[in-house]
């Protein structure tokens, strides 16, 4: 009997994570989705592995919520009777990215209107976050979020209003708000 050696080599599968995009929206930005490539002597191929396929699975951990990118982090959980040794991976990950959101879908809220009081008139502002339906999805932060600024806040009959200015998250920049300051009813009475 004659007997030879012969050579079995790992599999070379590259793993990647997903890209994904979208407007900022105050909710983490994630995606599941792994895919792979392989190259043997069949040649190369591709496809979507899930957990349910059983054989190993992934645990995806990336995630972006402010304006900006990261990479899509995973792991790569093998199962049980699979050897890691079989494949030579190599492991790539997508991009998350957040874009910015334009600043005319935020609601501004405040008092309206004051009186006259002789010193500077400064509502206290809310600001949140709407979806496309003016549904509240988050509410901002005062010098977190966005920042107020106040002009003309003094006088009766000025011209008063305040600019919200929303951080990175949002493309656009200032919003200008009108408010009123009504002069102080005031009654004087002869002795």
């Amino acid at each position: 009997a004659l007997t030879n050696a012969f050579t079995i080599l790992p599999r070379k599968v590259t793993f990647r994570s997903a890209d994904a995009e979208k407007e900022y929206d105050a909710l983490p930005l994630t995606t599941n989705e792994v895919t792979w490539t392989r190259q043997d002597e069949a040649g190369p191929g591709t496809g979507v592995l899930r957990a349910e396929e059983g054989f190993l699975s992934f645990d995806v951990t990336g995630s972006q919520t402010e304006v900006g990118s990261s990479p899509n982090d995973f792991e790569i959980v093998w199962g049980e009777g699979i050897s890691p040794r079989n494949y030579d991976v190599t492991v790539e990950y997508g991009t998350l990215t957040v874009t910015a959101r334009d600043a005319s879908g935020l609601w501004i809220a405040y008092p309206d209107p004051f009186y006259y009081g002789g010193t500077n008139i400064c509502p206290a502002v809310t600001v949140a976050l709407t979806n496309g339906l003016g549904q509240v999805v988050s509410n901002l932060v005062e010098g977190v979020d966005f920042t107020v600024a106040y002009y003309d806040n003094v006088n009766a009959f000025d011209s008063p209003y305040l600019v919200v200015t929303p951080n990175g998250n949002f493309a656009d920049g200032a919003l200008t708000n009108a408010f009123t300051i009504l002069p102080r009813k005031v009654t004087f009475r002869s002795a």
